[in-house]
């Protein structure tokens, strides 16, 4: 049977949680615009990076943690360091996404650990200074790095006089961080034989107060979450691999080839063969 690669492995985990890397070391900082349409869905992804969107078009609402935002052009949404989110609309939602790294905030005496922003907010100032931080970074003078590093720590500055308080241990918080840790070992270990008590013993708390939690933050269920974790593998071993079906549902996780069949067929739409023979009629084009 052919051994899935730990590069593989590692790239899928961190789609959900997300490593940045910075193309330059003076520049940690990433940006880019985002168009989601109609999408009820989804799971949710974090990381220690402190993220903020500023949105452009449409409506939708942003899920952190446990808590939910409705969203409308003009807003701006600030997403904690290691906060559960996801976006969500019935239409479509058009948005710029500005990150800062959580190394270049403590260098600068914001510990991103230890403050908790308001998730949304709307305010001219705050739009001004993303907009500024944005212009800045996608400019390439000979200034721009010092330039996009002194608007970012503006930035940062007037949301922590405006809109941070000093991180509280609540229930609330206990909830995500139970979350976080089942996430974690359901990524690291969705294509072994993995039962619901494994994860929730992982995690520290009862099976049935993890499945509650878990549908609460990710807005699925586990045995779905991890369903969609071993299809979307199992995508990228039928593109880039000539594994049969069978070796393929076994190194993704799946009991046996027919539950593999029926699973990728509702959730890719399509059975595993028919998948493989479109991606390869696609690349022939």
């Amino acid at each position: 049977m052919p051994q899935k690669s730990k590069e593989e492995m590692s790239l899928y985990i961190n789609d959900i949680f997300e490593v940045h890397k910075w193309k330059k070391e003076m520049l940690p900082f990433i940006f880019h615009t985002d168009e989601v349409k109609k999408f009820k869905g989804g799971w949710g992804n974090w990381h220690d990076s402190l993220e903020i969107l500023q949105i452009i078009s449409g409506e939708g609402d942003v899920l952190c943690d446990s808590h939910e935002h409705s969203l409308l052009p003009g807003d701006t949404v600030i997403i904690n360091s290691n906060e559960v989110h996801r976006i969500r609309t019935s239409s479509e939602i058009k948005y710029h996404c500005f990150i800062i790294g959580a190394r270049f905030c403590l260098e600068n005496g914001i510990d991103l650990e230890r403050i908790k922003f308001q998730n949304k907010i709307n305010d001219e100032r705050a739009r001004i200074l993303v907009e500024e931080a944005i212009k800045e970074f996608s400019g390439s003078d000979a200034y721009h790095i010092s330039a996009t590093r002194g608007c970012a720590l503006a930035l940062l500055s007037y949301l922590c006089r405006n809109y941070g308080e000093e991180k509280e241990k609540s229930k609330d918080s206990s909830g995500a961080d139970t979350v976080r840790t089942g996430l974690e070992f359901i990524n690291n270990n969705f294509t072994k034989e993995l039962s619901l008590e494994d994860v929730a013993k992982k995690a520290g708390i009862s099976k049935y107060h993890f499945l509650r939690e878990f549908k609460r933050y990710t807005g699925h269920t586990v045995v779905k979450y991890i369903n969609i974790l071993r299809c979307e593998y199992a995508k990228r071993l039928l593109r880039s691999s000539d594994a049969t079906v069978g070796d393929i549902a076994a190194l993704c996780g799946f009991e046996n080839q027919s539950y593999f069949s029926k699973t990728f067929k509702a959730y890719a739409g399509v059975l595993p063969r028919d998948f493989r023979a479109a991606e390869k009629n696609t690349r022939s084009l």
